[in-house]
């Protein structure tokens, strides 16, 4: 699913699941949290600064990989970016911020 619109660069960036869908807790009407971790290609490799990331160009890469109704939330606490995926009939929430909320999910579980 998303992992494949990140394909060309599997090494410098990482899909990872937090919320209900980690923990167990979800529901038939639940959506996917998913943290898109971001690394820079150039050695040694550091973490992306996740508010230099364009979430409208990442709205639209998602939505050229196929992605249906993806919309760019950038004037949040956390920006995310929203989506359907037709081919699981999965709604997504693709944050770039979310390394603690793995963290807590991973509490929960």
């Amino acid at each position: 699913m998303l992992s494949s619109a990140f394909s060309s660069h599997p090494r410098f960036v990482a899909l990872h699941r937090y919320g209900s869908s980690a923990t167990g807790l979800y529901s038939a009407s639940s959506d996917l949290d998913l943290y898109l971790e971001l690394c820079d290609p150039r050695p040694p490799h550091p973490p992306v600064d996740p508010a230099s990331v364009n979430l409208y160009r990442l709205a639209g890469l998602l939505k050229s990989a196929g992605f249906r109704r993806t919309v760019a939330v950038a004037h949040t606490r956390k920006p995310i970016v929203t989506g359907y995926d037709a081919e699981t009939g999965l709604e997504f929430d693709l944050s770039l911020s979310s390394a603690e909320a793995m963290l807590n999910s991973a509490l929960i579980a």
